[in-house]
């Protein structure tokens, strides 16, 4: 009993470890790029590594439509049907206040069959995924959007993973933040040539205008 108990704490020491070392590295590349896109879909294939989760899927609000569009997605081979399905999945914000916590905390859907209304449960069904967790990404106390992730083993979610996955939304929050400044600055700065191009332009037409009545006036005069 005292071996396999120790083995059991070696095998949790192992675990651990492996995951703050995949927190440092999407830290670290997150850190190295700006494209919203390749960020999230980065987050997503370490998500299934470090989890072991069958599919990962970032959502993010759109206030076009007023639901969280997925962004960015990332299947497993285990679930060959979703990776020949190119349909956008979306959900409400109602929807997801219903199920969230006040804190706004990573939280779990053992069994989602035992759930009637569950967003899309006619396609976890086709897929066979069991066990859902939905990890908030949140700015200044506003959902903005939501990082899930569906299993289908037997097991469910465990702590360590909701531990892993609160730490994994911080630093995709920071990330998606960062992009967004970095896009208003390069937008910026497009305005401002844009501008910069405008202003020359009219200097041209301008001095060709006054060219132009010079040389009519100095005509008429000679």
């Amino acid at each position: 009993r005292d071996i396999s108990a120790r083995r059991q704490a070696i095998e949790q020491i192992k675990r651990q470890t492996s995951r703050a070392e995949a927190l440092v590295e999407i830290a670290k590349q997150l850190n190295s790029r700006l494209d919203l896109k390749e960020m999230l879909d980065i987050v997503c294939r370490i998500t299934n590594q470090a989890i072991k989760s069958s599919a990962s899927v970032i959502f993010l609000f759109d206030p076009k439509s007023n639901k969280f569009v997925d962004m960015a997605r990332k299947f497993e081979n285990a679930l060959p049907q979703a990776q020949q399905n190119p349909v956008r999945m979306s959900f409400s914000r109602t929807m997801l206040d219903r199920y969230m916590p006040e804190n706004h905390s990573t939280f779990f859907m053992q069994n989602v069959e035992s759930f009637k209304d569950v967003p899309m449960r006619n396609f976890l069904r086709l897929l066979g995924i069991n066990h859902l967790a939905v990890a908030p990404l949140v700015r200044n106390q506003d959902v903005i959007g939501a990082l899930v992730c569906g299993s289908i083993k037997k097991q469910g979610f465990s702590q360590e993973d909701m531990d892993f996955l609160n730490g994994l939304a911080e630093h995709t929050m920071i990330a998606i933040s960062n992009s967004r400044l970095f896009e208003q600055v390069r937008l910026g700065r497009e305005r401002q040539r844009l501008l910069s191009k405008t202003n020359v332009e009219i200097q041209e037409a301008e001095r060709r205008r006054i060219a132009r009545e010079l040389h009519d006036h100095l005509g008429q005069s000679l």
